[in-house]
């Protein structure tokens, strides 16, 4: 098979797809001019620098330059597939393209923020101009693609409002590779809440370090220490909460980590008594995934994840995004008795290797690919 790619370069997401099917295809990546170093993508994707950092909506002549050097490219190559990982923008390119079968993959953000929100609430007389374009394109090339794979069933259920053929929605979670979780590890206390999304204000760590200066002044809790991922960020947020930890005098109880390579990750983890993630709106968030495959209490906020993975017998749900109900569910998890909380550890792990492990999720993929191949062979 040759496949090419339409993709971040930056993110793990995309990479552990790409880099596994690269490992038996010919794989390319077309993306924006980025420093390979610090790309996840493996050095058997043939990565091409074709596409500018920004999608040029009002300058015509630029796009059509790019898109007639990816055909050329595509040609030359003898490409049979285009995947677009993450809709906007890059299902665009795909969709403009008209050369070869398009498949789309949508991780959450793309639909549920970026389309659903975002583009439906135009804050500036630009956005009033262009946002209704971007929602035609989406929904253009969302009605062309071939396939839609999603990552929850919540952006299923957004994207069937749009298009006219739900029959070429999939539901292929991004997976996690379960052989780097081992469970055999013997585990102390270690008195740290790890809130594992960035400092990114759809995810409400504000609120998280309101719940964890309430824990801090009850006596039996003290000991606690909140350590914050600070990656993806917005620098504006970043401050915001820097200055919150400052205000609130608590400095010397909360870390924020740099940015992690995937084993220190898996590490903070396995070191932590809880996880954390209360957003406003998400997807099928990986990084919970990888809390119930290292056997770690996982607290999650009230909104509609898929229940067959995120439910109250695998997580504990709170009642709403405040910081009296994270506190609630904190203090549940710290006086439940061992064996209460193993069981329903036991229970999560075995979910999540089920549901969203990355091997399934690969050979979900090849499923597609196959059949389109199938299909444009007839």
């Amino acid at each position: 098979m040759k496949i090419a790619y339409i993709a971040d370069p930056y993110s793990i997401h995309n990479a552990k797809w790409i880099n596994l099917i690269a490992e038996k295809e010919n794989v390319f990546l077309y993306t924006y001019p980025h420093k390979k170093e610090d790309s996840p993508i493996s050095e058997n994707v043939n990565t091409i620098e074709i596409l500018p950092k920004t999608y040029p909506l009002l300058n015509i002549i630029k796009r059509e330059k790019v898109l007639q050097n990816i055909r050329q490219h595509i040609k030359t190559n003898n490409i049979q597939i285009l995947h677009s990982m993450y809709a906007i923008p890059f299902s665009f390119w795909g969709d403009e393209l008209k050369i070869v079968p398009h498949i789309i993959t949508t991780r959450g953000s793309d639909v549920l923020v970026e389309y659903a929100q975002n583009f439906q609430n135009p804050k500036t007389l630009r956005e009033h101009y262009i946002y209704p374009a971007f929602r035609k394109k989406v929904k253009k090339a969302f009605n062309n693609a071939r396939f839609i794979t999603s990552t929850s069933q919540k952006q299923q259920a957004f994207i069937k409002q749009f298009i006219n053929d739900s029959t070429k929605l999939k539901l292929i979670r991004t997976g996690v590779n379960t052989s780097l979780f081992n469970n055999d590890i013997d585990r102390k206390k270690s008195h740290i809440i790890y809130s594992a999304r960035g400092l990114k204000s759809i995810y409400n760590i504000d609120i998280i370090i309101d719940a964890f200066k309430l824990l801090l002044e009850q006596e039996e809790t003290k000991k606690y220490q909140l350590v914050l991922a600070s990656y993806p960020y917005d620098e504006e947020y970043y401050n915001f909460i820097k200055e919150k930890i400052n205000q609130l005098n608590i400095g010397e109880k909360i870390k924020i980590l740099p940015k992690l390579s995937n084993k220190e990750m898996i590490q903070q983890y396995y070191k932590s008594d809880m996880v954390v993630m209360v957003p406003s709106s998400d997807g099928t968030p990986v990084s919970g995934i990888e809390a119930m495959l290292s056997k770690t209490p996982l607290i999650m906020g009230n909104i509609d994840y898929d229940s067959d993975l995120f439910n109250k017998d695998t997580t504990w749900k709170t009642d709403s995004i405040s910081s009296e109900s994270i506190i609630k569910s904190m203090l549940e998890i710290i006086s439940s008795k061992p064996k209460t909380i193993s069981s329903k550890l036991k229970l999560a792990n075995e979910v999540a290797l089920k549901n969203a492990n990355l091997e399934s999720s690969i050979a979900d993929i090849y499923k597609l690919y196959k059949q389109v191949l199938r299909e444009t062979a007839e």
